[in-house]
């Protein structure tokens, strides 16, 4: 059996969350996720470590996607060997959307 893909998801919306998660189970993905809510959560959790894959929401209440990168930047530089930002549509290397 494969190792699961360990996902953080930065998402506030438990209907959003439940989405994502049911677009990676149909997709056949082996993983497993951890939902931070908060910038609090993120933050603890990219400190713990041990993910593969970071999904965030682009803009959550004191909180947003791009502060999300720069401190996953700042916390995990080792672990950034590559990234991409998608925008909505999923585009890769698109700048995120201005507020």
């Amino acid at each position: 059996m494969n190792k699961p893909v360990r996902i953080l998801h930065l998402e506030d919306n438990p209907d959003d969350a439940e989405l994502i998660h049911a677009m990676l189970v149909s997709s056949g993905l082996v993983f497993e996720t951890v939902i931070a809510r908060s910038q609090q959560e993120f933050v603890s959790a990219i400190e713990k470590g041990g993910f593969d894959l970071v999904i965030s929401d682009f803009s959550i209440p004191s909180f947003d996607g791009k502060t999300a990168l720069t401190l996953l930047r700042q916390k995990c530089p080792e672990s950034l060997a590559r990234h991409e930002v998608l925008d909505r549509r999923g585009s890769p290397n698109a700048s995120p959307p201005e507020k």
